[in-house]
């Protein structure tokens, strides 16, 4: 519950967000939120989201620039380290 309610959050800041690349970050977590939600999602079809969103968001880090670029890189790795660990 508190990953959802922490997906849904960010769903609603990158909502509000003008940028754009964010489109399939925005998607992805709507995946996310859904596989959560099921109990019976394998957790390989998690770790693939996850995976995927650790590529998407060093895209972002990469044109962020300024203070959001070592943030967002840090996040991407976590997340595809969160996703290798699941693949496991």
């Amino acid at each position: 519950p508190q990953g959802i309610a922490e997906i849904e959050r960010w769903t609603a800041v990158l909502a509000a967000s003008e940028r754009p690349g964010l489109a399939k970050i925005k998607q992805e977590l709507g995946q996310l939120s859904e596989l959560l939600a099921d109990a019976k999602t394998p957790a390989h079809d998690i770790a693939e989201i996850l995976a995927s969103l650790g590529a998407e968001t060093a895209k972002v880090a990469d044109e962020a620039g300024g203070d959001y670029s070592a943030p967002l890189t840090n996040l991407s790795k976590l997340l595809i380290k969160a996703g290798n660990t699941l693949s496991r």
